[in-house]
Parts: C-alpha cells; sequence; structure tokens
C-alpha cells in the first residue's frame, strides 16, 4: 500500500511455490503522500476498494494487502455473491492458529499467544488442541516478549501470536508483528482449503461450529481537549466503583480490573490474582459474553471491545446463527453504553 513490503512479500510468496500473484499496480511502488488512499492503513474503510476491483476482474481466490510498513496484514475472501469480505484481524487470527495447530506436529509444548482486548476464541482453540494459552496487555512488545518468557520458562514453543489490530507473529524467526510472513502462511491456508474442496468461510465456518461462533464489534467515545480526558477518567471511576451488576437481561459474572491486578468472581466473590503490569482497563463478563473498557494511550477517547458467542445449535444454519447473535450484539452494545455514560 504505497510502501516498502511489496517487492519482498513478492518473494517470500515466491519461494513459497506462489506465483499466480497480481500487483494492485496503482499501489504497489513506495510514496509517502499515499496518493491512492485516505489512510494508509487496511484497517480503514475504502482502504481495499483497488484490491477489491482488481481482485473481481482477475476473479482472484484471495486478497492479500500489508500497510506501508508491511508488518500488518489484511485479508479478503470471496463472499460468494460475487464480491469480497474483509476478515477481521480476530476471525485471520483464528485461521491462522487452528490451520498451524491442525496442521502441525502436537508435541505438547506449543504456545499461542493474543491479548486482553483480542478474541477469546483463540483460548478455546488451544484449549482444544492441546497448546499453551497467555494473554497480555495491548501492543506486540508485550506479545513477543512474553512468549520468549514462556518459551524460556517452560520450555515451550511459540506457534503463533497476534492482536486483533491485523498483527501476527508467526513461529520463532520473527519476534514481531510481520505482514510478509503472515500473507505466507496465509497463502498456504488458502491453497490447503482450495485443495480440499472448501472455501476459506467454510473453514472458518468449521471453527465457529467446533469452538464457538464468536462475534467482535469496537465502539471509541471521542472525547477531545481537558474536559474530555475528565469526562474519560470519570467514565472509568465510575465503572471501577459502582460497576453495573446486570446489562439489559445479562447479569455480569465476574470483573477483571487490570489495574488492581486482580479479577473477582461476582458469583462466588472469588478474587483471582492478575500477573499482567497495572494498565488502566476494566472487564466485565457474562455467561456468554465479555466488554473490555479502555482509555487510549494515543487518542483523545476511551475503547470498548465487545465480544459475545452465540452458539451453533445442531442442524441451524450459519447465516442463522450470524443472525441472531449479530441482533444479541446490538442489544449488548446498546446497553451496555447506555450505563456507561
Amino acid at each position: 500500500m504505497h510502501g516498502v513490503g511489496g517487492r519482498l512479500a513478492r518473494r517470500a510468496l515466491s519461494m513459497a511455490g506462489f506465483e499466480n500473484v497480481v500487483n494492485v499496480a496503482e499501489q504497489f511502488e513506495p510514496d509517502g503522500d499515499f496518493p491512492t488512499v485516505r489512510f494508509p492503513n487496511p484497517e480503514e474503510k475504502g482502504a481495499l476498494d483497488l484490491s477489491f476491483a482488481l481482485a473481481t476482474r482477475e476473479q482472484a481466490d484471495l486478497v492479500i494487502a500489508n500497510d506501508p510498513d508491511a508488518d500488518r496484514l489484511a485479508i479478503a475472501v470471496p463472499d460468494g455473491k460475487g464480491g469480497f469480505l474483509q476478515l477481521t484481524g480476530d476471525q485471520v487470527g483464528a485461521l491462522i492458529a487452528y490451520y498451524l495447530l491442525s496442521e502441525g506436529e502436537d508435541d505438547g509444548k506449543r504456545l499461542a499467544v493474543t491479548t486482553i482486548v483480542s478474541s477469546q476464541l483463540l483460548s478455546k482453540i488451544a484449549q482444544g488442541m492441546n497448546a499453551r494459552y497467555e494473554e497480555t496487555l495491548t501492543g506486540f512488545k508485550w506479545i513477543a516478549n512474553r512468549g520468549m518468557e514462556i518459551e524460556r520458562e517452560e520450555g515451550v514453543h511459540n506457534v503463533m501470536g497476534y492482536e486483533e489490530a491485523l498483527g501476527y507473529t508467526i513461529g520463532q524467526v520473527c519476534r514481531d508483528k510481520d505482514g510478509i510472513s503472515a500473507a505466507m502462511i496465509f497463502a498456504e491456508l488458502a491453497q490447503t482449503c482450495h485443495a480440499r474442496g472448501k472455501s476459506v468461510l467454510a473453514y472458518l465456518e468449521e471453527i465457529y461450529r467446533r469452538f464457538g461462533l464468536f462475534i467482535s464489534r469496537q465502539k471509541s467515545l471521542v472525547k477531545p481537549g481537558a474536559s474530555g480526558a475528565a469526562e474519560i477518567q470519570a467514565m472509568m471511576t465510575k465503572l471501577r466503583e459502582n460497576p453495573p451488576t446486570t446489562i439489559g437481561a445479562r447479569k455480569v459474572v465476574a470483573l477483571r480490573d487490570i489495574d488492581k491486578g486482580e479479577k473477582r468472581d461476582l458469583v462466588t466473590g472469588t478474587v483471582e490474582k492478575i500477573a499482567l503490569p497495572k494498565s488502566n482497563v476494566l472487564s466485565f463478563y457474562f455467561d456468554d459474553a465479555r466488554v473490555t473498557c479502555r482509555p487510549s494511550g494515543t487518542e483523545p477517547k476511551i475503547k470498548f471491545y465487545f465480544e459475545l458467542c452465540a452458539h451453533i445449535a445442531e442442524g441451524e444454519s450459519f447465516a442463522d446463527a450470524k443472525t441472531r447473535g449479530d441482533k444479541a450484539m446490538d442489544e449488548l452494545v446498546a446497553e451496555f453504553m447506555k450505563a456507561a455514560e
């Protein structure tokens, strides 16, 4: 995306045997003015429009995009309706983890790492596939460093780590988020699916049916200036000192306070200590959902990370389960924001 990764990504894909790769010519050469996008981040709405147009013309099987320094990876796949669907960072993370753990040898010493605001689906995949799981604070320095610490302490080896903001680390070679090695692995995943006669979306549905349909959503409130900072602090203080016990029809069953270093079970009253550095982050747990609240460290905003697990009933179509889950998520977001503000 007007950055430095194009030739390296092409070289890596070629070394892995992928030659049928078509560049988005308008964005392939480095250009610090980033003339074709409003902001050169593949998370941004509209950033992949040129990719989608080219992929449609070429009838492509996969869209791969890196940001200008090639540390983030965006993926889009055919949606079955003539268009392309961009996957979320959590979906790409789950797919890569499931693929590597399914296809790799189970030596009982495998590790997967993610952050406290990324999907809980990775913990279910790791648990179901005999892998060590770890959560860290937001940011890749935490993911990479904690992964290396656990390797030294426990004799395990890192399979993958990721954060929901399109960052991935694969194996033990690159100890940072790297969009090129992740792109190569995802191309391999897509080729494996193709060889087995299934789509990437069908592979994702396989994961959801086995471990639960995890639906994630984010919401941010922008509060500029000194008065905004005070509002954000007051909101966090209110949630911390007078937390809601119910959100709509859902009962809060646990509260995790990273600043206090504890997770309190509101049903039994027991307190679990959390071995994470202090950070102004709160998480509210429900039987089928989690909401995490975190003021941004770089922008005048407070972020809310919502996640809900809608299990797919036997015989239920994926589309029906997704519709049901999305409706439940709409209700959770609306009710929680009402309680938070």
